[in-house]
């Protein structure tokens, strides 16, 4: 441990303390006043540090490695602005509930308000979004420096205690920020520590007890489960393999329904019991279900991404709808939960499976017709024609040749949702990643890039044009990875899925202010940043270029074209020729 000066000494015990507690990644960005804790990260020989310039981005791949690894992930940055890049981070993490420590550097407290150059007010900058945030004071030879521990401590429980998110600690620096030497500290400081410096654990160590069901909520669950007749198991978000195999084990002995979100992990798999939400729009699927209702939902996980699954739950609530998820937040837009269990998937399939015992399959009709309408939905015959690719023929021909050791990320708008109303099952894909917190476009590269080295594991990631415009920077993140991504772009040359949409009635305005054309191609990016690139215009060329993704061993863009007028036909049928005011007058 340095002691250079106080700056220096206060710096080393945060990120030691910080390593303690099981923070083994940090994403820098450059920049003066996070001198003295960019200097202790340098130092630190086991805290693994990514540096990116771009602050907004290197949040990003910090929420991604967050979303890989479930431990909390460090992230640091000077002060001023540079702060305010976080944000979108932060609020994903804070949704998502991401564990992330936000270290922001600051000037002293003296220069506030006071039209000091880069000084902004920074405490509590992010609102309501942290579970927890603390301004430290300026480093200093008065205070105890044990508070410094038992403050890392406390904000790496608060990152990681249910529900799990974001913590902000600011922290202001006076000169000297450089490690030199001012004779500032003396050995006597360090007389508190003795015992922290012989050991490798945390000052404070919190003992985390697990939310768990009472024998009372056990036995109503159980009697609920077993006497159901007619019940469907919803599976949302998974973040956890350990989750997505306990509510696979729950599936399989309940013999429900499932539909199964793309992100639960369930999804792509092979299973017969898992549907696709498309299933739920037939007249057969709904006759079927509709009457009587359901007895019981079971939910588990995050939210369901497909429209259809909520709308049809909302169109024949059931008699009971039971909601399991590891945060306190109502999670419930339909207002529709009877029974909330805030703990994590696995402990509650865990507790109750011992002592399931369900009706018999062949005493639900309904389950019959739900599992013969999903084969008949399977898809696995479909056959992609020939020629030039549309966003349908993406989503299935990337479910068909998904590498089975890789992982996916899916940005948001279109590509989720082709993937999950699209997907083929049968990959073996076990983990798939999204922004679905906030669900926004920024930062989407380079959240698969911190996926990616969170997982130590070939990504490939899904987006569109207008989302990887958005983050061309962290081109440069995914060009130093060791471990590849693939990026697979859609250029359907703009924002396609607002022709989806009612705006899409008013054409010329729909065009040149929501869908925005570009008229860009990302040849030129690729090379810019070393990526290798090849661009696809046939489902043919399409299929070759999967089918190398096994033996990727480097990072590379793969552009596919699509003809927005090809993509959406029926949609471009029914459009009214109406024409907005403000064009009119234009003209």
């Amino acid at each position: 441990m340095s002691s250079a000066n106080i700056n220096s000494v206060w710096a080393d015990l945060m990120v030691e303390e910080l390593y303690r507690c099981g923070v083994t990644c940090v994403v820098l960005s450059p920049g003066s006043r996070c001198t003295p804790l960019t200097a202790a990260f340098a130092g630190h020989p086991f805290i693994d540090n990514v540096k990116h310039f771009d602050e907004r981005g290197a949040a990003f791949f910090a929420l991604g490695h967050a979303r890989a690894t479930g431990e909390p992930t460090a992230l640091l940055c000077t002060s001023g602005t540079a702060v305010a890049n976080n944000y979108p981070a932060v609020i994903e993490a804070s949704i998502d509930n991401l564990p992330l420590i936000v270290l922001s550097a600051d000037r002293p407290p003296e220069l506030r308000d006071t039209g000091a150059n880069q000084t902004i007010r920074q405490v509590g900058i992010y609102a309501d979004y942290p579970r927890w945030h603390h301004d430290f004071p300026c480093p200093s030879a008065d205070i105890d420096p044990r508070y410094v521990l038992t403050t890392i401590d406390q904000a790496v429980y608060r990152a990681t205690r249910m529900p799990s998110g974001p913590v902000h600690l600011n922290t202001p620096f006076r000169e000297p920020l450089a490690p030199l030497p001012d004779g500032s500290v003396h050995v006597a400081y360090f007389e508190p520590l003795k015992g922290w410096q012989n050991s490798q654990s945390p000052f404070t160590i919190y003992e985390q007890s697990d939310a768990l069901l009472s024998d009372s909520q056990i036995a109503d669950v159980v009697k609920r489960l077993n006497t159901t007749e007619r019940g469907a198991l919803a599976v949302g978000r998974l973040e956890r393999e350990v989750d997505i195999s306990a509510a696979r084990e729950l599936a399989d002995t309940l013999k429900w329904p499932v539909i199964a979100d793309i992100m639960s992990g369930l999804r792509l798999t092979d299973s017969k019991c898992l549907n696709r939400p498309f299933a739920l729009r037939s007249k057969t699927m709904n006759e079927t279900l509709t009457s009587p209702r359901l007895d019981t939902v079971l939910h588990l996980g995050g939210q369901i991404t497909a429209k259809e699954t909520s709308q049809w739950l909302a169109n024949r609530p059931p008699a009971r709808y039971l909601r399991v998820a590891d945060s306190p937040a109502r999670l419930d837009p339909g207002h529709e939960i009877s029974d909330r269990y805030e703990m994590r998937v696995s402990d509650f399939c865990r507790q109750i499976l011992p002592s399931l015992s369900p009706l018999p399959e062949s005493s639900f009709e309904h389950q019959r017709a739900w599992f013969e309408h999903a084969l008949r939905c399977d898809g696995s015959e479909i056959s992609v024609p020939s020629g030039p690719p549309d966003e349908i023929a993406v989503a299935v021909l990337l479910s068909r040749h998904l590498p089975p050791d890789a992982a996916l990320f899916l940005a948001s708008s279109m590509p989720i949702r082709r993937m999950d109303t699209n997907a083929l099952t049968g990959c073996g894909v076990i983990r798939v990643g999204a922004n679905r917190g906030a669900s926004g476009i920024d930062g989407t590269i380079a959240s698969a890039a911190g996926y990616a080295a969170g997982l130590n594991k070939h990504v490939v990631l899904l987006i569109g044009d207008t989302a990887a415009l958005h983050d061309l920077n962290s081109l440069a993140l995914v060009a130093k990875l060791p471990t590849p991504v693939t990026i697979i772009i859609v250029n359907n040359d703009g924002g396609g899925i607002f022709e989806q949409l009612p705006i899409s009635r008013f054409p010329e305005l729909c065009e040149e202010y929501f869908v925005m054309p570009h008229g860009l191609y990302f040849e030129d990016a690729a090379g810019m940043f070393g990526l290798p690139y090849h661009r696809i215009n046939t489902n043919e060329e399409l299929v070759d270029a999967l089918r190398l993704l096994p033996d990727t061993e480097m990072s590379r863009i793969v552009e596919i074209v699509i003809d927005r007028s090809f993509t959406n036909p029926p949609l471009k049928k029914k459009v009214e020729r109406r024409q907005h005011p403000a064009l009119r007058r234009k003209r």
